[in-house]
């Protein structure tokens, strides 16, 4: 369990270094290339996810939800008719 908990520590440590601080993300990768201990390996994993969510975003593979076909707001505003006279 301890062990899961130290992978689970380095995961989320190397995701958010990478997404915060890269060059310092990319020197603890360095560092800890040669080291098969459990946050090192989650440490890589979560860097790695961060980059890959990244790039992702890049090539718009996560659109926002207005982007989504078929998406309908739960609001819309009254189309505005220029050539109704509301004075009739």
């Amino acid at each position: 369990m301890e062990k899961d908990q130290h992978m689970l520590d380095g995961f989320n440590d190397g995701y958010t270094i990478q997404k915060y601080e890269p060059e310092l993300a990319q020197q603890m990768l360095t560092s800890l290339a040669n080291t098969d201990a459990p946050y090192s390996k989650g440490f890589h994993a979560g860097a790695k996810e961060y980059q890959m969510e990244a790039e992702l975003d890049k090539t718009n593979q996560f659109p926002g939800i207005d982007n989504h076909p078929g998406y309908e707001p739960l609001h819309r505003e009254p189309e505005k008719d220029q050539d109704m006279d509301m004075d009739k």
